[in-house]
C-alpha cells in the first residue's frame, strides 16, 4: 500500500489544497481562498454565508490516512464543518468562551501574509499578534471543536475589544482546560505534555503550569505546535536530549515552530543558549528552521515576481564536514537575496565560469553598496548591479576560502514549516 501510495500522489500539502478545491467545486462553491501557511480555508456559500475552515487539524489525520480514505476523510471534515455552521462570531460575548492564545515565529506570520493574493510584505498584519519572548510572537484563535480560525484586527475592533481584553480572556480559558493534563516522561529527565487538544506548546503562557510540572527548574523546547518538551535547567543531558527527538521527528506531520530553548524565571521566560554536546543539534535544528522559512517564502514570492529571481536558500556540506546554508548571486540576475550564512557569487570571466564563497558578514562588509535591503521577513536584499571585476578580484586574495560549498545537499527539506 505505500508504494501505490507513493507511486499515485503522496499525501503533501499542495495535494490536501488541491482535493478541498476540488471538493468545494463539486458542490457548487466557487468563492473560495485557501490561505496555506495558516492552513486556513475562507470561503462564501451560495446562500451568502461566511465560514473560516482550519485545515490543520485534519492535516495529520490525512497526511497519514491511507490513499483510499482521504476523500472520505477530507469530506466528512469538511461536510461536518459546513452543516454545523460554524461561522465567524460577530459579537464578543458568543466569541469570548472560545478564545484561546497561540505562538507563533515572526517568519511563520510573514509567511501568512505573503499566502493572502495581492498582500504586500508591509501591509497591515492578517494576524492579530504582539511579541513574546525572541522570535515568538503571541496570537489569538477562535476554538471550534473541529477548527480553528486566527482573529485578526479587524475582528477585533468590530467586537469593540482591546486586545488586552481579549488576551486576558483567552489566557483564562487555557488556563481553565489546563488542569487534566499529564506529562509523559521521554527519556529519564525529559518529559512531553499532553492536554488532548491542539494548544500543547501554548501551554507555556502558563508558568503556573510549568511550576507545577516534573522539572525542578523548568526549561523548555516548543519545536512543534502541539509538542511542548520539558526538562530542568540543571540536568546537563536534558536540552541534548529535547533537540534530538525535535530532529528526529521533524519530517513527520507536526508543524514546525521554534528551535529555541526557554528557561522560566520566575514567571517569565528568557532565551538560553544551548552549549555542547547539546549546541550542535541546536544549529541543526536552526539551520533546518531557517532554509524551510525561506523555501515557504520562496513559493509565496516567486509566482507575484515575474522576471525577478527569488533565491532559494539551500544546505550543503563545507570542506570540513559541517552543514551550512547558503545561496548564490548570479551575475546578470535581477535577485532578491536571501540572508543566507554564506553565498555563492558565479559569473563569467574570459570565457570561464567563476565562483567566490564568502560568509554572509564579508558580503556585506565589501558589496553592502549593492544589496539594498527590503522589507521581508526573514529577510532579503534586491541587488543592484553584480560587481565588476576588478572589486571582485581584490575580494577573492583578502577573503579567506573557509565554508567553500564542496558536495551537494545531504538533507530532506520537506517538513512542516507553516
Amino acid at each position: 500500500m505505500k508504494l501505490i501510495d507513493t507511486l499515485l500522489g503522496r499525501p503533501t500539502l499542495p495535494r490536501l489544497m488541491a482535493d478541498t478545491g476540488v471538493w468545494l467545486r463539486q458542490r457548487g462553491i466557487t468563492a473560495f481562498d485557501i490561505e496555506p501557511v495558516l492552513m486556513q480555508l475562507s470561503l462564501q456559500l451560495p446562500d451568502g454565508s461566511q465560514h473560516r475552515i482550519q485545515l490543520g487539524r485534519l492535516w495529520p489525520h490525512w497526511q497519514q490516512a491511507p490513499r483510499r480514505a482521504r476523500a472520505r476523510l477530507l469530506h466528512d471534515y469538511l461536510h461536518e464543518l459546513l452543516t454545523a455552521g460554524e461561522q465567524v462570531p460577530t459579537d464578543y460575548a458568543s466569541a469570548r468562551p472560545h478564545l484561546r492564545p497561540v505562538l507563533r515565529t515572526r517568519d511563520q506570520l510573514a509567511a501568512a501574509q505573503l499566502s493572502v493574493p495581492g498582500q504586500a510584505p508591509d501591509a497591515p498584519p492578517l494576524v492579530a499578534h504582539r511579541p513574546w519572548v525572541g522570535d515568538l510572537m503571541a496570537a489569538l484563535v477562535i476554538d471550534r471543536p473541529q477548527s480553528m480560525m486566527y482573529v485578526q484586527p479587524s475582528l477585533l475592533k468590530a467586537w469593540g475589544v482591546p486586545w488586552e481584553q481579549a488576551w486576558d480572556d483567552a489566557i483564562d480559558n487555557l488556563r481553565s482546560a489546563s488542569t487534566a493534563g499529564r506529562w509523559q516522561e521521554l527519556v529519564p529527565g525529559v518529559w512531553r505534555g499532553h492536554w488532548d487538544d491542539a494548544y500543547d506548546s501554548s501551554r507555556a503562557l502558563l508558568p503556573e503550569v510549568m511550576h507545577r510540572g516534573p522539572a525542578r527548574q523548568p526549561l523548555v523546547l516548543l519545536p512543534f505546535r502541539e509538542a511542548l518538551l520539558l526538562t530542568s535547567a540543571d540536568d546537563p543531558q536534558g536540552p541534548q536530549a529535547m533537540l534530538a527527538w525535535a530532529l528526529a521527528q521533524l519530517d513527520g506531520p507536526l508543524r514546525w515552530l521554534s528551535p529555541e530553548l526557554l528557561r522560566l524565571q520566575a514567571r517569565s521566560w528568557a532565551p538560553e543558549e544551548a552549549v555542547d554536546p547539546a549546541a550542535p543539534l541546536q544549529a541543526m535544528l536552526r539551520l533546518r528552521f531557517r532554509v524551510a522559512a525561506y523555501d515557504c517564502q520562496q513559493q509565496a514570492l516567486a509566482p507575484t515576481l515575474p522576471g525577478l529571481h527569488v533565491g532559494a536558500c539551500r544546505v550543503a556540506q563545507a570542506e570540513d564536514g559541517t552543514l551550512v546554508n547558503y545561496t548564490t548571486w548570479g551575475q546578470g540576475q535581477d535577485t532578491l537575496l536571501p540572508e543566507a550564512d554564506n553565498v555563492l557569487l558565479m559569473w563569467q570571466e574570459a570565457g570561464e565560469a567563476r565562483l567566490l564563497s564568502l560568509p554572509w558578514a564579508s558580503l556585506q562588509a565589501h558589496f553592502a553598496d549593492l544589496l539594498e535591503p527590503t522589507t521581508h521577513q526573514p529577510p532579503r536584499y534586491r541587488v543592484r548591479g553584480f560587481p565588476d571585476a576588478a572589486r571582485l578580484a581584490e575580494v577573492a586574495q583578502a577573503t579567506a576560502t573557509a565554508g567553500t560549498v564542496t558536495r551537494a545537499p545531504t538533507l530532506r527539506l520537506d517538513g512542516s514549516a507553516g
